[in-house]
């Protein structure tokens, strides 16, 4: 296996620090507001979700993969100019929509400031840079909105009566983010000046559509529970399903981890054979398992304890939907490397029609658990739903390339069980005591019983080195 170059492991160093800190961000605010304004929170956080959404047509996979591909930095131009159209047609949708349903003024305050930061969005060139391979200004930009964000945070909301504080922070953030990456496009490629020009939109409209209804999918599917619950329940189950929504995506972090050391670029892998390309899924497939089982286990045997360490009393409720929820982290990083053999093998169409399936299943099991079983039916649906689109792509990818059965898994589920066992059966300790005694649990068993072996262990160390 190729070695990760400085930049890609200092990439991926920027984006886990940066998500470390979104983390403390969150577990800082649900102790110091209500779990109904946390609720309110997310739901403000979903509403920008679907409106960025719903103004950027799949353009950044499209731009990203025109730039990649030598295209004239024309489309800068183009692509900017219907995502600002786009953005100031959907934020006045947002105004009006909030004007005329919401009656809870500081929901919709909160929703109002947050939805603004369309505008900036519509200037980022991420995907520029990302066509250029330049993550490195990418990760940076990202980064230092995470750090203004936090800092906002930090400073201005002390109780629940600075709520709105959440939202200026957080458009304060994006803003930045959008001109750290515009002061370095302008510097660095100064010469290509965006015009408003809206000429080939339609074309470009119709060629980027397709192409990034995947990704606008799952994004759609990952943050419906928030306002399905918001919709059928209150804005306090939303608190509660949110706390243990965060928690598991930041876990995730552990899937883009895993990605970027075994998962090659789609470019890269087309030019490997398949049986290379077969071995690489197969080996990101067995360490996905090795460090995901045991986090999913143990979060399920410690959920009381982990809620609320981190985010306090208040949140006791959150570790049963915690407790599911964990499940779904199992799934999508497993569900990652199916689809990134899909997407590797050319076969984006495929990829497409599998998540629009996935989407209607999400939209019939998280609607149904929520009005049957309520938090936690919203939970146990998403797990269902990510488990079903695991097994549709496993099935589709397996008409076209081979991924072997994980070595050596009955030894890892073994260690597993052992672990489980001592942690569950442990008298009651501070949960760092209790996650040290059950990592080193796992870990032992993991190399008593050979499931792991030293040369695998070498093989991964030196991808850093």
């Amino acid at each position: 296996m190729k070695r990760l170059s400085k930049n890609v492991i200092a990439i991926t160093g920027s984006d886990v620090a940066r998500r470390l800190i979104g983390f403390l961000t969150i577990a800082y605010l649900t102790r110091h507001i209500s779990v109904d304004q946390f609720g309110i929170i997310n739901i403000g956080f979903t509403i920008l979700t679907y409106a960025l959404l719903a103004s950027s047509f799949g353009f950044n996979t499209y731009g990203a993969r025109a730039i990649a591909r030598g295209h004239s930095t024309n489309i800068v131009g183009t692509i900017l100019s219907v995502r600002i159209l786009a953005s100031v047609i959907v934020l006045m949708a947002i105004l009006i929509g909030s004007f005329i349903f919401l009656a809870d003024k500081s929901t919709m305050m909160i929703i109002m400031v947050m939805s603004i930061a369309v505008i900036p969005y519509a200037f980022m060139l991420d995907w520029f840079f990302q066509g250029k391979e330049r993550m490195e200004v990418i990760g940076a930009a990202r980064f230092i909105a995470a750090v203004v964000y936090f800092s906002v945070v930090i400073f201005f909301v002390r109780s629940p009566q600075d709520l709105v504080w959440v939202a200026i922070g957080s458009l304060i953030s994006d803003s930045l983010s959008a001109c750290i990456i515009w002061i370095i496009f302008r510097k660095d490629y100064g010469e290509y000046v965006p015009k408003f020009n809206l000429k080939n939109a339609r074309s470009i409209i119709k060629s980027s559509l397709p192409m990034g209804t995947g990704s606008m999918l799952a994004a759609i599917t990952m943050n419906l529970p928030t306002l399905v619950i918001g919709i059928l329940l209150s804005n306090y189950d939303v608190g509660i399903y949110s706390a243990a929504q965060k928690f598991v995506f930041f876990l995730l972090m552990i899937d883009r981890i895993i990605g970027t050391i075994f998962l090659p670029a789609s470019s890269r892998i087309l030019a490997e054979t398949p049986e290379t390309l077969s071995a690489i899924l197969s080996q990101a497939k067995k360490w996905i398992i090795v460090f995901s089982l045991p986090i999913c286990v143990g979060g399920t045997i410690l959920s009381s304890e982990i809620i609320i360490t981190v985010f306090g009393a208040a949140y006791a409720s959150s570790a049963n939907v915690f407790r599911i929820l964990i499940w779904f982290f199992f799934a999508t990083v497993l569900h990652t490397i199916f689809s990134s053999g899909m997407l590797a093998v050319g076969q984006e169409k495929i990829y497409g029609k599998v998540m629009l399936l996935s989407a209607i299943i999400y939209f019939i099991l998280i609607i149904l658990g929520t009005i049957i079983f309520g938090v936690a039916g919203a939970a146990g649906g998403m797990v269902i739903a990510e488990t079903a689109t695991l097994l549709i792509m496993m099935i589709r990818l397996k008409k076209l390339l081979h991924v072997k059965s994980t070595d050596r898994l009955s030894k890892i589920l073994l260690s597993v069980i052992v672990m489980g066992s001592v942690v569950f059966v442990l008298p009651v300790l501070p949960l760092f005591v209790a996650v040290l005694i059950g990592a080193g649990t796992y870990i032992s068993m993991l190399f008593i019983s050979k499931a792991i072996t030293s040369a695998e262990i070498q093989t991964l160390i030196l991808r850093f080195v």
